[in-house]
C-alpha cells in the first residue's frame, strides 16, 4: 500500500477546488497500489510527478481505468553556492523588503498583475475552474510571508519606491539547501536585469548565512527564466513529468443519485439473447466455478443498459446519446445479489449539452465492484 509520504492529501489544493486533491512523486510506477489508494481514499484528483528518465512505466497508467493526462515537464536547476559567487546587482536602486503579514495586499496585487496569463499544469486539466487557479499563486506567494511558516520567506522589490516585483524561497537549515519557489516582475519592470537581480539577491542572502545550495524549478516552456538561470550559474539537473488522473470520484456538479439493483437470471437470459454472448461462465455454476468465480457471473456490460436508461430518462433526460465511456471491472457480478449503483456528474455544460458520468456499483460489502465514465451528448429540440 503507497504510505503518506508518497501520495498526501493536498489542504490547499483541496479546499481552492472543493474536490478531493492528493500528491505524490513515484520513481516506478506500481498501478494496483495507485488504484487502490483512489478508490479506499476517495481522490477526486491524484497529482503525481515521475522523472523524466521514467517516462516508459507511463503506460501502466493505462491499467488504472482513470482519465489521465500529462499536465506538464517541470525542470529543475541547481547552483552550488559553496563554490559560486554571485554577481553585484544591475540595478543599484533596488530596496528588498522582507514580506511581513501586512503586506499581503500589496503581495497579492503583483501576483495579479504578473501570473495573470502565466500557464502551468493547473491550465492543461479542463475539469479545474480556471478562475480559482490564479487565487491559487496567491494564496502560495502569501504562505512565504514571515512569520507563517518556518522555512519559507519571502521580499517584496522596490525601486524608486514603487512595488515592481516580489521573491519567496523555502529553505532547510538542516542540509543547507534553499529553494526559489515562485519569483515575478511587473510587466513594465522587466528587460532591464530585474529577474537577475532577483536570483543575484536570494543567492547572495542565503549564501551569506551558510547555505550551499540552491534550486528553482518551472515548466519546460519557461524559456526565459531558464536562460537567465543558466547566466546565474544555476545548471539543469532534474526534470519530471506531471500526471493527472482524473478519479472524481468523489466530486460532482449535481446531487449524486443513488439506488440499488438485483440482475436476475432473466436478465442475463435476454441479455445472452440480445447480445449472441453465451459464454458459459454466464450460465453455468460449475463452469465459473472452475475458472475461480465461485459461481456464474452476469454480463458485466448489462450495467450499460442500466447507466443509459437512467442518462436517456432520468438525468440528462431525454435526447440524451452515449457518445463514448470506458469501465473498470474490479470485482465480477453475480444474479440475484444486491448491489448499490450510484451515479455521479464530474461535468456538466448544459449550455453545450455536454456530461460526462460516473457510474459505480458496489456490493452489500461496500467493495467496489466496477466503475465507469459515460461521456454523454444530450441534443436539443430544432424544430
Amino acid at each position: 500500500m503507497i504510505t503518506k509520504e508518497i501520495l498526501e492529501y493536498s489542504v490547499s489544493e483541496s479546499d481552492r477546488f472543493k474536490m478531493r486533491v492528493f500528491r505524490g512523486t513515484f520513481e516506478n510506477i506500481v498501478a494496483q497500489e495507485i488504484q487502490d489508494f483512489i478508490v479506499n481514499n476517495q481522490v477526486d484528483l491524484a497529482i503525481i510527478r515521475i522523472p523524466c528518465d521514467k517516462l516508459s512505466q507511463l503506460y501502466k497508467l493505462d491499467r488504472l481505468g482513470f482519465p489521465f493526462l500529462v499536465a506538464d515537464t517541470l525542470v529543475y536547476y541547481y547552483v552550488d553556492l559553496s563554490k559560486y559567487e554571485p554577481r553585484i546587482l544591475k540595478n543599484n536602486n533596488l530596496q528588498f523588503i522582507k514580506c511581513e503579514s501586512y503586506h499581503r495586499e500589496i503581495l497579492n496585487n503583483l501576483v495579479q498583475a504578473i501570473f495573470s496569463s502565466y500557464t502551468s499544469h493547473y491550465d492543461s486539466n479542463p475539469v479545474l475552474p480556471k478562475e480559482t487557479i490564479l487565487e491559487g499563486y496567491k494564496e502560495w506567494a502569501s504562505g512565504y510571508i514571515e512569520g507563517v511558516d518556518e522555512g519559507e520567506i519571502a521580499w517584496l522589490i522596490q525601486q524608486n519606491g514603487k512595488y515592481v516585483g516580489f521573491a519567496t524561497c523555502g529553505y532547510k537549515e538542516i542540509i543547507h539547501e534553499a529553494e526559489g519557489v515562485l519569483f515575478g516582475v511587473l510587466p513594465e519592470a522587466s528587460g532591464a536585469g530585474m529577474y537577475s537581480d532577483i536570483i543575484r539577491f536570494t543567492q547572495g542572502y542565503f549564501k551569506e548565512i551558510g547555505f550551499s545550495l540552491m534550486k528553482v524549478s518551472t515548466q519546460i516552456h519557461n524559456f526565459a527564466v531558464q536562460k537567465v538561470w543558466g547566466r546565474e550559474g544555476f545548471t539543469l539537473k532534474n526534470a519530471y513529468n506531471t500526471i493527472h488522473i482524473n478519479s472524481l470520484i468523489n466530486y460532482s456538479q449535481v446531487p449524486v443519485q443513488s439506488f440499488t439493483i438485483t440482475i436476475s437470471q432473466e436478465d442475463i437470459i435476454n441479455y445472452g439473447a440480445i447480445s449472441e454472448d453465451y459464454n458459459p461462465i454466464h450460465y453455468s455454476d460449475e463452469y465459473a466455478a472452475g475458472r475461480g468465480l465461485g459461481k456464474k457471473i452476469a454480463h458485466g456490460l448489462i450495467i450499460n443498459a442500466i447507466s443509459s436508461k437512467y442518462s436517456g430518462m432520468e438525468y440528462p433526460g431525454n435526447g440524451t446519446l452515449f457518445i463514448g465511456y470506458s469501465y473498470k471491472f474490479l470485482k465480477p457480478l453475480y444474479a440475484n445479489n444486491e448491489y448499490f449503483v450510484s451515479i455521479s456528474f464530474p461535468k456538466e455544460d448544459i449550455i453545450k449539452g455536454i456530461y460526462q458520468s460516473l457510474v459505480t456499483v458496489k456490493d452489500s460489502n461496500g467493495e467496489l465492484c466496477l466503475f465507469s465514465y459515460n461521456d454523454l451528448l444530450k441534443r436539443q429540440n430544432r424544430g
